[in-house]
């Protein structure tokens, strides 16, 4: 599935969902065009949340061409601010817990909607909710590319030993998750602003690990990040490395979690691969009017404080193995790490396949190639056939 918005003019391109045939992108559907956000529920279903459009559209992994655009209700302000300030929109799951969406709308006093994926006869597919669905979040990491606004980490107020989502200058309503008991005092204080709450955000949240972030007020470039970890099957606390600084963020596959290399750079270096991105906006005029296409890539990354060696880390939470993949190409991300051990990465306009082999990775395979490539940053996978034709595009 592709799609990236462009947050500096607030514009959008259209997010659309693709199949690869034959070593080229077919593509399925057109999904919406504007600025967007995606939760996957980790239960065979990714929610597209077009803002400002008052919609949210789901694709079921069974059926991917279906059209299936559920309108928000009504009294539902999805905006902006909601989604990147308030960060409390995303995915639930869990036992006796249906995948489903779920969002607040934070004008109406955090009013927590849910929107199901999957309904059975006779269901409200809109229902009101409980603040208490965000201990079911399921969530493992926004999509790559240069563009931080995609997808916004959930995070909230570190109050004693837990997260409550949302952050805000008031107590939480929501409870996200624990945090290690040995969390630096200072750990999530805004600098600057010693009386604000800390605050801490989800790197990821699956049904094995629980992994959050909390920089401390100093922190600032200082890599590679301290990540803490619940591994949920041994209820026990471990602290990584990783080294990120700005989007993208890491995510988790299984076990695997998978990092775009960061690094300082007070030399100013210039970070691998920057000549082959996409130096400008690709724009079709059609009888309706200039349909915006493709973004442009190079110059979105950061390049003045931090360096991209073209490397992409998998690290192991359970068992501490590590694998560095050389890409040459800052814009280089892991898009999937499935239980049989492949791994699909994605370098600038080319996808790659390979095995990982105990601790290390069997010679990469080029899945496919293509000016689209780029936009890339979801895979999911499905037997089914598509049932709309290719290209239909959803009301």
């Amino acid at each position: 599935m592709t799609g990236t918005p462009t947050p500096d003019d607030m514009r959008g391109f259209p997010v659309r969902l693709y199949m690869v045939s034959s070593g080229r992108l077919a593509l399925v559907r057109q999904i919406a065009a504007g600025l967007f956000s995606v939760a996957n529920d980790l239960s065979g279903h990714l929610y597209v949340l077009s803002l400002g459009m008052g919609a949210i559209s789901v694709i079921h992994e069974n059926a991917p061409g279906e059209i299936d655009v559920v309108p928000a209700p009504a009294g539902n302000a999805i905006t902006p601010i909601f989604q990147f300030y308030y960060q409390t929109w995303g995915a639930v799951a869990g036992p006796g817990v249906a995948p489903s969406a779920v969002f607040a709308d934070w004008t109406n006093r955090w009013t927590v909607t849910r929107i199901f994926g999957d309904v059975t006869r006779g269901q409200p597919r809109i229902v009101r909710g409980s603040w208490d669905l965000y201990r079911y979040l399921q969530y493992q990491g926004p999509g790559g590319g240069p563009y931080p606004f995609t997808d916004t980490q959930p995070g909230g107020t570190v109050e004693d030993e837990k997260i409550m989502a949302p952050y805000t200058l008031g107590p939480g309503v929501g409870y996200l998750g624990p945090t290690p008991p040995f969390l630096p005092p200072q750990a999530g204080v805004v600098a600057g602003y010693p009386d604000r709450p800390r605050g801490a955000s989800v790197v990821a949240d699956t049904a094995r690990f629980f992994a959050i972030w909390a920089p401390l007020p100093t922190a600032v470039l200082r890599l590679p990040r301290t990540v803490y970890v619940l591994n949920k099957a041994i209820r026990r606390w471990s602290v990584i490395r990783v080294p990120f600084q700005y989007p993208p963020w890491p995510r988790l596959f299984g076990p695997w979690l998978a990092t775009t290399v960061q690094e300082p750079n007070p030399g100013g270096r210039e970070s691998l691969g920057l000549d082959d991105e996409r130096a400008k906006e690709v724009d079709v005029d059609t009888p309706t009017g200039v349909v915006r296409e493709l973004p442009r890539v190079r110059g979105r990354y950061p390049q003045d404080d931090v360096y991209m060696p073209g490397k992409l880390l998998l690290q192991n939470l359970a068992d501490g193995r590590k694998i560095t993949i050389d890409t040459g190409q800052q814009d280089s991300e892991v898009l999937d790490v499935r239980k049989d051990g492949m791994v699909l990465y994605r370098v600038n306009d080319e996808i790659f396949s390979t095995q990982i082999e105990g601790g290390k990775l069997s010679a990469p395979t080029l899945v496919v190639k293509g000016e689209d490539v780029p936009e890339i940053h979801w895979v999911f996978w499905s037997s089914a056939s598509p049932n709309a034709a290719p290209g239909q595009q959803a009301k």
